[in-house]
C-alpha cells in the first residue's frame, strides 16, 4: 500500500513538473516573439517630454505607420495609440486603449492640464 502511495505521489510530481516545463517553454516562446517585435520600433518624442514607440520605416511589412504606448511597450505589450479630438477641435489626445494612458497633444482637460494622465476607468 505504501509503495502504491509513493508511486502515485511520484506520478503527481512528474505531472506537475511537466506542466511547469510547458509553461516555461511557452514563456520563452513569448519572450522570443516579443524580442522580434520590439526591434521593429524606435523611441520618439510625441511632444515635449511625451514619448512613444514608432514603427520603423523599414519594418512596416505592409502595416500603416503608427505609434505604440511606451508604458505598454515596457510591459511587453504592443498597444497602438489612438487619436481622439475632443471639445469640438480644441483638444487633441493620443490615448492607449490597453492601459488608459492619455497624452494631450494640443489643449487639455482643463487650462492647467498635465501632458500625460491616465484615463479614469
Amino acid at each position: 500500500m505504501a509503495a502504491q502511495a509513493a508511486a502515485l505521489s511520484a506520478q503527481q510530481q512528474q505531472f506537475s513538473m511537466g506542466e511547469r516545463i510547458r509553461a516555461l517553454e511557452q514563456e520563452n516562446t513569448n519572450l522570443e516573439a516579443w524580442g522580434d517585435q520590439k526591434e521593429r520600433y524606435e523611441l520618439i518624442e510625441l511632444t515635449d517630454g511625451v514619448f512613444a514607440y514608432s514603427l520603423k520605416q523599414q519594418a512596416r511589412e505592409g502595416e500603416p505607420a503608427h505609434v505604440i504606448c511606451a508604458n505598454c511597450y515596457g510591459d511587453r505589450t504592443r498597444s497602438i495609440l489612438q487619436e481622439e479630438v475632443r471639445n469640438p477641435g480644441r483638444v487633441h489626445v493620443k490615448y492607449c486603449p490597453h492601459c488608459g494612458l492619455e497624452h494631450f497633444i494640443h489643449g487639455g482637460r482643463e487650462p492647467n492640464h498635465q501632458t500625460s494622465k491616465r484615463r479614469p476607468n
